[in-house]
């Protein structure tokens, strides 16, 4: 029921960009390996549930806090509920990955504009 109901009333505009979850699936399988449109539709479909689902717990943790701001634990509580929490670790390293990409983008381009 929850699944049919997100599916259903979930706005169009809320699409995961295709060529984002096309990069996740390829590097997600092993090389060779070609999938079909309708399986990337149906993966994306699945992402973006699970997405919706993860902040909805979140959020309701959030709340159940007195808070109005979602945080990390928050996040965290959402995925212990689903049962993944053995999935918390690779998600948690991911996000840090991601911020010290970001950091050192920022760096990089503060240096490229102090040289001109």
């Amino acid at each position: 029921f929850f699944f049919n109901f997100v599916v259903k009333n979930m706005s169009e505009d809320l699409e995961l960009p295709k060529a984002v979850v096309a990069r996740i699936i390829k590097a997600s399988v092993p090389e060779g390996t070609t999938l079909g449109k309708d399986a990337k539709d149906s993966i994306a479909a699945a992402a973006k549930i699970f997405i919706h689902h993860i902040a909805t717990l979140a959020n309701e943790t959030c709340h159940e806090n007195k808070r109005k701001n979602i945080r990390e634990s928050d996040v965290q509580a959402a995925i212990t509920e689903m049962g993944l929490e053995d999935m918390w670790e690779d998600m948690a390293a991911s996000v840090e990955a991601w911020k010290d990409k970001q950091q050192a983008k920022k760096a990089t381009k503060a240096q490229d504009d102090d040289e001109e």
